[in-house]
């Protein structure tokens, strides 16, 4: 089984991680020539996959396309290729519309009763601003007055999600499946830096996710000598 990772920063160094633990040869492939998941591949490629010609030649054997990454243009690239070849591309448009948007997440939220953060202004400050588009904590910043909060907004013409700050843990849930039938694979901590970014990713200990859990992640982010180090043992070098 050849499975292609598609993006090699942190969701590739997990996509890779755990299709290498169930056993898969992994083919990385990224734009750039040195990425953080390329040393917990098989074979790494470096291709831009929006040229078709060049996406073709690096997908030639792979039984399985994992996306790892939120370009638009490669993401659609891939899946008109998928089409073609008939090879399973792993990626839901409709699901990742909703899951890439801050604000139409919310807007689901709020229609199915999951309690989200007040939105400014129904709330007090600290508010804490984000972008609508991305994943992760890019952008992501806390004001404690007015004054700064409208200054951020108008350097900047993205669609901002303003909420109450809500201190305390973080945590993601991964889930797979199809309609009707869901499987919450792994929970895991999120341990944020001074500026709200993702430095560490692992398992949670909380008792009422413990059935739920199939597989084990614990990626560490050196920024000093450009390693990412996971389970096991296993490093990744990067510049």
């Amino acid at each position: 089984m050849l499975v292609a990772v598609v993006g090699g920063n942190l969701q590739g160094i997990e996509a890779a991680y755990l299709a290498k633990k169930a056993g898969w040869q992994v083919l990385l492939i990224d734009r750039k020539a040195v990425v953080p998941a390329a040393g917990l591949c098989d074979r790494f490629n470096r291709v831009n996959i929006t040229t078709q010609k060049d996406l073709e030649r690096a997908l030639k054997g792979v039984d399985l396309v994992i996306p790892a990454l939120e370009n638009h243009d490669a993401l659609a690239c891939l899946e008109r290729w998928s089409l073609n070849s008939e090879i399973p591309f792993v990626f839901d448009p409709g699901a990742y519309s909703i899951s890439s948007s801050k604000v139409k997440s919310d807007q689901l939220f709020a229609r199915i009763g999951v309690p989200t953060p007040l939105p400014w202004p129904e709330c007090d400050f600290p508010v804490l601003a984000k972008p609508s588009m991305g994943s992760g904590s890019q952008k992501v910043s806390v004001f404690d007055n007015s004054e700064n909060l409208h200054a951020h907004q108008n350097q900047s013409a993205e669609e901002w999600v303003l909420q109450e700050f809500v201190p305390g843990p973080s945590y993601s849930i991964e889930v797979v499946g199809r309609p009707g039938n869901y499987l919450p694979l792994q929970v895991t901590d999120l341990q944020m830096d001074e500026n709200y970014d993702c430095k560490r990713d692992s398992r949670s200990n909380r008792s009422d996710t413990a059935p739920y859990f199939r597989i084990r992640k614990d990626f560490q982010i050196n920024r000093r000598n450009n390693s990412v180090e996971g389970p096991d043992g296993c490093r990744s070098h990067f510049t």
